[in-house]
């Protein structure tokens, strides 16, 4: 969620959060939290920074890494509520561990988060909390670790994206700490030069099928489906696959469809509705940020879990619409009897 953990993070972890700078908030000095759990995952990366007042130029001093991370004096733990284990996060310089912090606005070189190891399990809540050892100051959150869950797909369920009339529906069992789902069709194909048809490289091509669809609460075991249109996915097939009367390419039989399928926690979802909600204010409006973070802090600290399913296999009709159909028929695919040509 390392798949949905780099996802979310790239959203989280980096973003120009307008929560770096309260300009609305007293002068005392706030704890900014980013983090998301995942059990698909053994080592976590959170993003902690503080948030300040100054009377020098705001814009000067967030390039300052002193400025916008806490020194030595703070001692950042996780703990799984139901053992009470704990562990002491390190800070680790960002670059070294491969998630770079893009040039801007704030401090990116060096740019620091908080690692820890642990693998998770259904039915594990986890806290977090940032401690100020020279005040006593402590900001704490915490989130259910978001559960395994089931998808009703098998090796021969046929995907048919063509019909209109009977679109394609996917079922699953919510997940246990889960509040909002989203959907990715990954689609793998193979392609060759007309001139080497033996050298075939594997490519792919990624296809948001859905988002943002919720369960009613965070039990887990809630039948849950949504209903896809295939219209979407020949348009990304399109704009993604460079046309080239040189090249040809047929669908990867060995690896056949990936659905990868997002779950997250309620924090999550939280997050984003009020992020929506700012979205739509005019320039003399203002609506506080979601927070879960207590003491004061601000940010988010939420769970996730990515579920995957591959080696599917799409519908006669569905492979021919990707080789003959009007907005793919340029991609040159081989069509459901393995021959090229649409006549």
């Amino acid at each position: 969620m390392r798949v949905l953990s780099l996802l979310v993070l790239s959203a989280l972890l980096w973003s120009g959060c307008t929560t770096d700078f309260d300009v609305t908030a007293d002068p005392e000095e706030k704890a900014v939290v980013y983090g998301i759990i995942s059990q698909n995952d053994s080592i976590h990366y959170m993003r902690i920074q503080r948030s300040f007042l100054t009377e020098s130029n705001a814009l000067v001093a967030a390039g300052i890494s002193d400025s916008i991370y806490f020194n030595e004096n703070v001692t950042v733990t996780v703990t799984e509520l139901r053992s009470n284990l704990a562990k002491t996060l390190t800070k680790v310089n960002a670059d070294s561990v491969g998630l770079p912090k893009e040039a801007g606005i704030f401090a990116y070189d060096p740019a620091y988060l908080y690692r820890f190891e642990r693998k998770y399990s259904d039915g594990d809540s986890v806290q977090i909390k940032i401690r100020k050892e020279n005040s006593g100051k402590e900001w704490i959150a915490r989130t259910q670790i978001v559960s395994d869950f089931d998808i009703s797909v098998n090796a021969t369920t046929r995907i048919n994206l063509v019909s209109e009339n009977n679109p394609y529906r996917l079922n699953w069992r919510s997940a246990a700490g889960a509040k909002v789902y989203d959907l990715i069709f990954r689609f793998h194909y193979l392609e060759w030069d007309a001139g080497n048809p033996s050298n075939k490289a594997e490519q792919f091509v990624d296809w948001l099928a859905f988002s943002g669809k919720t369960s009613s609460g965070k039990e887990g075991g809630e039948l849950l489906n949504q209903q896809i249109s295939g219209s979407g996915f020949f348009t990304r097939l399109s704009s993604q696959i460079e046309t080239d009367p040189d090249k040809f390419r047929k669908i990867d039989s060995s690896k056949g469809l990936e659905i990868i399928m997002y779950a997250a926690g309620s924090e999550i979802y939280n997050f984003n509705r009020v992020r929506e909600a700012q979205s739509g204010l005019l320039a003399n409006e203002f609506l506080p940020s979601f927070t879960n973070v207590e003491g004061g802090g601000l940010g988010i600290f939420s769970s996730s879990y990515v579920k995957t399913e591959g080696g599917l296999l799409f519908t006669r009709s569905t492979v021919d619409s990707i080789a003959c159909g009007q907005n793919t028929k340029d991609l040159n695919f081989k069509n459901s009897k393995g021959e090229l040509g649409c006549d």
